[in-house]
């Protein structure tokens, strides 16, 4: 039964109008394939990564559902990267969603240097609600030979990219 809903998850397809976050995204209509983008909750964000912006929001949404849906607590904080902004979502109702585009149409390899470079840079911001430190990068699945919707060549070049500078 799980297996079944999760294949019936992933032939969804997502449109941005879809997403109930209240966020208004007509403005995001041109923003096309992989993309990093801060979201914010109020004055708090996170540092995020999408093969699209839409099928991400879609994602940490359906997360966030859960989150809630399962009551997770405190000693949860190692399993999901964005515990912190889920929990101050949780706590905080009624404040407001914005995204800030840094990047599109990006290789996964950029999306990944990015993503490492902006999780640097506001490392110190005590508005950055992320857990991770550095990049998410998706499980391997040899089904597919790849990690999510990143190849092994893409995280090959973005490891070679970051240890490089």
């Amino acid at each position: 039964m799980a297996r079944r809903l999760r294949d019936n998850e992933k032939k969804q397809t997502h449109k941005l109008e879809e997403i109930s976050w209240g966020i208004n995204l007509s403005q995001y209509l041109s923003i096309r394939g992989t993309c990093v983008y801060k979201l914010f909750y109020g004055k708090k964000f996170i540092i995020h990564k999408g093969k699209t912006l839409s099928g991400s929001l879609f994602i940490l949404e359906k997360n966030y559902k859960y989150f809630v849906a399962y009551n997770h607590q405190s000693n949860d904080k190692d399993v999901d990267y964005y515990y912190k902004f889920y929990d101050y979502i949780r706590k905080h109702q009624g404040l407001e969603f914005k995204i800030e585009v840094l990047g599109s149409d990006l290789t996964a390899s950029d999306s990944l240097t990015l993503e490492h470079r902006e999780l640097e840079l506001n490392f110190t911001n005590k508005n950055l609600m992320n857990n991770n430190t550095k990049p998410y990068i998706p499980k391997y699945k040899e089904v597919t030979d790849s990690y999510g919707w990143i190849t092994k060549d893409e995280l090959e070049k973005y490891f070679l990219t970051v240890t490089t500078v």
